[in-house]
């Protein structure tokens, strides 16, 4: 094996680059630099070459600095190793860290690229573990210290995907300094390279210090499982190469050792269980082995929880409940005191974070059930000292403007801090500003201090979700009037009224002022964070109009000025709803994904597990395999129960969720009992006083009944009343002895069912005074041709031909694996639609519905067939005159004949549904791009009937809710919707349908 020429002591002094094995780019002789000078570094001395070029020591006479200047090999030097020098040039140009080498410059002198960097008086990490011998604390001190520059990198986007020993540089006076960025890519990039090719199986290769070039790049002895299969590598890759180093160093083997690639893929394929760890100190195995894990998903969340559980290890913490982020007043002190006494000419913060995070707070936090508050806030806090300490070691004019930024996070965190401890329940104390921000090259524009109106609406954002409320209108009007010369303050309180408006209109209104406030403002955390609330609020209405889709525009360009993990995240968010809405799940799924690794990155777990319950959705609605997203929800349920609580909001939505997919397996009763835990009752906003009798058939009072009421209700063969979603809004009452019952707060639009024992009443619609008349039942059975299709991802429904009922009330049965149904529970006499449809995407799936008289006790031999459709259909819709801000879009089997609202309601059961909207260019499905104008609407509608179809469009009203008695009216009336439809051959996959404008009722 070739030497490393990193490894060799050059001069006693180690280039701020470190070199590649030798090749034959290389410049190998100090002849080949003909002139005295490059650009205007004067040449002094060779310190060695490797596979990129050769390192020079050189001096600058304009700063009067000596510098390490890398310049690649040969004018010809081929286009990759160009990249190559000027990729690691960017990467690190744009880190400001004192535990990464600093890059001065980039240039090209006679068509040859030249990097200027910081000459660091020293060896590599590698070079001092081989000759120093040290004890296990000073290594493991070089590693967190190694580790703090990783953690900087990625909070500017960038991975170094080359991390080992040898990269990383010491100074004589111990100081540590990732180098060699060589390899680094950006960690968020839109447009990742290709997957490289992997290394060659079967074919024994040395894997100590080679970098491999022409296929995976890295050094394989340390390269995570994702970077050996080429797939695309994030920072959990150099957590990975991070720990196999450590271990190394402690141990003096790697963990996952062996002769060839081959061994080295099977030792990882086996994991860190099966790893001997008795040459690594006891505290720190389980640390080392969770990095250490194949699957990304399973390392830390991030470099600094790593970090943070290392150091934990290499102290007595005597409260264990104070996690990653709870740092003990001892250490707090210390590193303030090292900012104080170290550097006396580093002007004092703008607050004292000993009044901001003092003693103590951490236990008075856990004591008040404020644990997840303490460990997000006692992680921020403590990365800022630790960056505090650093910045104050940079030269100008980065100091400045680090500890500029740096005095805006300390702001806001004290905002928040204090709303925390003040709290009387669990908060979400999300709106804090990453300190690791200050690290960029070009941090964030922070106000340094927030006034006294900022603070309080930090504080009440920060807390309001503890409180189940928002602000009411006049607290609102209160905000925005007291804020009115702030135009920071104006902008959050602009964003909190928001909230307490009814209309649309009004909503847009507050979001306009808060974007012009934040301009006036120029805080870019406060810009980002209007831009995200913007665009979320137009993508979550489904607003489709120029000023949604420009909002939609803007909002990255503003987020990625403070691009913390958690607001990359909402971006990731708001781009996964916009792809749901396209019908394109594939990318709101990857989207999804990412934004849950990123609120994991930030320990944001309540975002983890409410979108993590999301995304499981989208898998279903895909057709994902349900086993596997049954344990992918008992894996967030176990890190719920865990982090937040088994009572916690976020579990009972995971248990709820299970439940349902419990209900479609067959286990029906089961599903009650879990229902039944799940149950919990919220104020209606809109109540009615509904007063109403039970009778049976002949009129006479039934006692005992018990009623419910709901906005939508769904029964099956246990039980009249069941509801498939949270139920807040669920009220049950119980008939007295004369048949009477009283439901005080009902909603007030919805539907209202009786039931005693196996007697049920049919549905009825809520008003002030309502009559159940309950009686015995009947039963429909049968069969589904199911024709290979998966019976747990199909249903059947069976539901009055009232459309007024149908749309609030279902009976619901699954179908058992030999394809037979039982439905209990119907009301007999009566004609219904017996539908069988997808669970998956239930409304945009239907397979087949059929009308059936209930003429007997049990009505049997109804056959069905699961001949779902993999068609897929573009419809753009096309106002013939005015704005079409959207349409619902319905694709029948056949020909279908009908010109309003009415006629298609009765026969939506059996359409394939969806919105048309507008959406921004990259959305737009490419076979709809030829037809469609300005101004035109598209939906994609998965699961279109095959063969001959009928394409139907309901305009929708424009800023609907601005009259919220608009349902009511098209309830009444809604003959006077005007509907188009239109033929579509079998072979169509895009058809235009020209809408009529919605009418004024």
């Amino acid at each position: 094996m070739a030497d490393d020429p990193s490894t060799r002591d050059l001069h006693g002094v180690t280039a701020g680059a470190t070199m590649d094995d030798a090749s034959s780019e290389a410049v190998t002789d100090r002849s080949t630099v003909t002139q005295p000078t490059i650009e205007r570094y004067r040449i002094e001395n060779r310190l060695g070459a490797g596979g990129m070029g050769v390192v020079f020591a050189a001096y600058d006479p304009e700063l009067e600095r000596r510098v390490a200047l890398k310049l690649l090999g040969q004018a010809g030097a081929s286009r990759a190793s160009r990249e190559r020098l000027l990729r690691e040039a960017r990467a690190m140009a744009r880190l400001a860290h004192p535990n990464v080498v600093t890059v001065y410059e980039v240039g090209t002198a006679d068509h040859r690229d030249y990097v200027a960097m910081e000459l660091v008086d020293g060896t590599s990490l590698g070079e001092w573990l081989k000759r120093a011998r040290p004890p296990e604390r000073a290594i493991i001190a070089a590693f967190i210290a190694a580790g703090r520059g990783l953690a900087a990198a990625h909070a500017a986007g960038i991975v170094h995907r080359d991390f080992k020993p040898h990269n990383v540089l010491r100074r004589q006076d111990g100081h540590i300094q990732v180098g060699d960025f060589g390899l680094a890519v950006g960690a968020a990039s839109g447009d990742p390279p290709s997957p490289p090719t992997p290394p060659s199986r079967n074919t024994p290769s040395p894997l100590d210090n080679i970098t491999e070039t022409g296929s995976v790049l890295g050094t394989p002895a340390y390269m995570a499982p994702e970077q050996w299969q080429g797939e695309n590598v994030g920072p959990a890759a150099d957590q990975f190469a991070f720990c196999v180093a450590l271990w190394e160093a402690l141990a003096g083997d790697r963990p996952y050792d062996g002769r060839d690639a081959d061994a080295v893929r099977a030792a990882i394929a086996r994991g860190p269980a099966a790893l001997d760890a008795s040459k690594i100190p006891r505290k720190l195995r389980a640390v080392l082995k969770r990095g250490l894990e194949p699957d990304p998903a399973r390392r830390w969340p991030h470099m600094m929880s790593l970090l943070h559980a290392i150091e934990r290890t290499q102290r007595s913490v005597w409260l264990p409940l104070a996690l990653a982020g709870a740092t003990c007043a001892v250490a707090a002190t210390i590193g303030i005191m090292l900012v104080r006494s170290s550097h006396p000419t580093c002007a004092a913060p703008v607050l004292d974070p000993d009044h901001v995070w003092p003693s103590g707070i951490v236990v008075r936090l856990i004591a008040s059930g404020q644990l997840e508050a303490a460990e997000f806030l006692g992680r921020d806090m403590h990365a800022w000292k630790l960056e505090r300490a650093a910045a104050c070691k940079a030269d100008e004019p980065a100091r400045s403007r680090q500890l500029a930024c740096l005095d805006g996070v300390l702001s806001q965190l004290d905002a928040v801090a204090s709303a925390v401890a003040k709290a009387t329940g669990p908060v979400d104390s999300t709106d804090t500003i990453d300190p690791m921000l200050c690290t960029l090259a070009d941090p964030p524009r922070l106000q340094r201090t927030l006034s006294p109106v900022s603070r309080e609406l930090v504080a009440f954002e920060a807390t309001s979700a503890a409180k189940a409320e928002a602000a009411t209108p006049a607290m609102a009007d209160d905000f925005v009037a007291r804020a009115k010369d702030d135009p920071c303050a104006l902008a959050l309180a602009a964003l909190t009224a928001r909230h307490a408006k009814t209309t649309e209109v009004s909503r847009r209104a507050q979001l306009a002022v808060a974007e012009t406030a934040a301009d006036r403002c120029g805080d870019d955390s406060i810009i980002s964070g209007v831009a995200l609330a913007a665009a979320t609020d137009e993508v979550q209405a489904g607003r489709t109009d120029e000023l949604a889709l420009a909002r939609l525009e803007r909002v990255e360009p503003a987020v990625m000025r403070v691009p913390q993990a958690d607001q990359l995240a909402d971006l990731d968010i708001i781009r996964m709803q916009e792809a749901e809405l396209a019908d394109q799940l594939d990318k709101a799924i990857a989207y999804g994904d990412q934004a849950i690794a990123k609120f994991g990155e930030r320990g944001i777990i309540r975002w983890v597990l409410g979108y993590g319950i999301y995304v499981e959705r989208l898998r279903i609605s895909r057709g994902d395999d349900l086993d596997g997203v049954r344990t992918r929800l008992r894996a967030l349920r176990q890190l719920g129960i865990d982090r937040i609580g088994a009572d916690s909001e976020h579990v009972h939505m995971i248990d709820l969720n299970l439940a349902i997919l419990q209900f479609w397996s067959g286990d029906v009763a089961g599903t009650h009992a879990a229902l039944e835990r799940q149950h919990r009752q919220l104020p209606n906003a809109k109540s009615r006083h509904v007063i109403g009798r039970v009778v049976d058939a002949a009129g006479h009072p039934i006692a005992g009944a018990t009623v419910t009421a709901s906005f939508a209700l769904t029964g099956d063969s246990v039980t009249a009343a069941e509801v498939f979603r949270r139920g807040d809004d669920v009220r049950h009452a119980t008939s007295d002895a004369r048949g009477e019952f009283v439901i005080p707060d009902a909603v007030d639009q919805g539907v209202i069912v009786a039931e005693l024992g196996a007697q049920r009443s049919a549905p009825a619609l809520i008003g002030d005074r309502v009559e159940l008349v309950v009686g015995p039942t009947s039963r429909i059975e049968g069969h589904v041709e199911l024709h290979g299709e998966d019976p747990e991802r199909l249903g059947i429904s069976v539901s009055d031909l009232d459309p007024k009922i149908s749309t609030l009330y279902s009976i619901f049965a699954p179908i058992g694996r030999d394809g037979r149904f039982v439905v209990d529970g119907v009301q007999p006499g009566a004609h219904v639609h017996v539908r069988l449809f997808s669970v998956i995407g239930s409304s945009r799936q239907p397979v087949q519905r059929i009308e059936v008289a209930v003429d007997a006790p049990v009505v049997s031999g109804i056959e069905l067939e699961a001949n779902t459709s993999r068609r897929e259909l573009h419809v753009v819709a096309r106002a013939t005159a005015g704005d079409l801000p959207s349409a619902t879009v319905m694709i029948f089997a056949g020909n279908v004949a009908a010109t309003n609202l009415a006629e298609i309601a009765r026969m939506t059961g059996s359409a394939s549904s969806g919105v048309a909207r507008a959406m921004r260019p990259e959305l737009v499905p490419a076979a709809a791009k030829p037809l469609m104008r300005r101004g035109d609407v598209v939906a994609t509608i998965a699961g279109a009937p095959e063969g001959p179809a009928t394409a139907c469009v309901e305009p929708s009203p424009k800023d609907d809710d601005d009259d919220p008695e608009l349902d009511r009216k098209i309830a009444a009336h809604p003959e006077r919707v005007e509907v188009r439809c239109v033929p579509v051959a079998p072979t169509d996959t895009v058809v235009v349908v020209e809408v009529p404008p919605f009418p004024r009722f």
